[in-house]
């Protein structure tokens, strides 16, 4: 089942980039399993282009979340690099059933993006919001005065407001100090003290500090 998984998932991706041609699927895999998952109906072939049926899009969508919720946890939270948390990843997205990828995903605070900015698929746990566990990535807004964190990402469509963001110094891994929450936000970052607005402060996710 571990094969099928891996070719659901790199269909998956293909779909992502705009590269889902057969082409593309056989220069990682052979055509049996090719014709395994079609005749499974795991996917199917429209002009030459590879298509998740509803059967092999949960499947390969379970996969993508499982890998990328654990490349964030190994990078953002342990601050482990590359080249040590893929291998695990890839093991890990096997191993983890439902129950235990939502508690980890609540832990986190439901992230959107994985360490290489692609998106994390949406669980049951992130439409309803569940808070059965203390999330330790939390957007800015509910940090209190006085208290430190680091910032992990930010939650933005706009890459202008992202730019902006980091020309004034607030990028991932900055460590600041909360120095005021109304009427509107101010933090230290090093040396500098840096205002903006409360709905901005809620774009930004960051993991506490002691």
């Amino acid at each position: 089942m571990e094969v099928i998984e891996e070719a659901l998932e790199y269909v998956w991706i293909l779909e992502e980039d705009n590269k889902n041609e057969i082409d593309e699927f056989l220069k990682n895999f052979d055509k049996k399993l090719l014709n395994d998952l079609i005749k499974n109906e795991y996917i199917v072939v429209k002009d030459n282009k590879l298509e998740l049926t509803e059967k092999g899009r949960e499947i390969a969508k379970n996969i993508v979340r499982r890998h990328r919720l654990a490349e964030f946890l190994l990078y953002n939270v342990f601050e482990i690099e590359e080249e040590s948390y893929e291998e695990f990843a890839c093991k890990f997205e096997h191993i983890v059933d439902e129950e235990i990828t939502d508690k980890i995903c609540t832990f986190l605070g439901h992230p959107l993006y994985c360490p290489h900015g692609r998106k994390i698929p949406r669980g049951k746990c992130c439409i309803e919001k569940k808070k059965e566990i203390e999330s330790i990535i939390k957007p800015l807004i509910e940090l209190k005065p006085g208290e430190k964190a680091e910032i992990v990402y930010f939650v933005t469509e706009s890459k202008r407001l992202t730019d902006s963001l980091i020309s004034h110094g607030l990028s991932p891994k900055k460590k600041i100090i909360l120095k005021q929450i109304y009427p509107t936000v101010i933090i230290q970052i090093d040396e500098s003290i840096i205002s903006f607005d409360r709905e901005i402060a809620k774009r930004i996710y960051v993991k506490e500090l002691d």
